[in-house]
């Protein structure tokens, strides 16, 4: 832990200093947006809000920082903003499949299994371009949704 500490504020004085040459870089605040939202996830010390604010703020490009806000807002159980947010993803980078298994997994905790189950078979068809943890990950969430609906 304390070497992961370590490593975590060297990262945040790079941060600093690249916010201080231009605070309203689009990489850099979507960096920072999935920095507070990962750390708002996990640990609390800073607010989702936050998170929120900077994914919405500055961040770009546009797909990645809407997949941000979908995280933030799934986080929160705030289904109707997720989906909001995965859709317009979606709109710009419709054969992205981690966009594609997000959406099935905020449809599958928002209780909509048949529709996450459409939206996992698109994930899983497009498996090839994902990393096998990733790949992983979705055939195992699939199996958990398919008994139940």
């Amino acid at each position: 832990a304390p070497a992961a500490l370590l490593r975590v504020q060297r990262v945040l004085d790079h941060v600093g200093q690249a916010e201080a040459i231009n605070p309203r870089d689009p990489e850099l605040n979507l960096v920072r947006g999935f920095m507070e939202w990962g750390i708002a996830s996990n640990v609390g010390f800073v607010s989702m809000d936050r998170a929120i604010q900077t994914l919405q703020t500055y961040a770009a490009p546009n797909y990645l920082s809407y997949r941000g806000l979908a995280l933030a807002y799934r986080d929160r159980k705030q289904w109707p903003q997720a989906l909001n947010a995965v859709d317009q993803a979606l709109a710009l980078a419709p054969n992205n499949p981690e966009l594609l298994y997000l959406k099935a997994q905020i449809l599958a905790a928002s209780g909509n299994r048949s529709q996450a189950k459409q939206y996992f078979q698109q994930a899983i068809a497009k498996q090839n371009q994902l990393p096998r943890g990733i790949r992983e990950e979705i055939q195992q969430f699939s199996r958990r949704i398919a008994p139940q609906g």
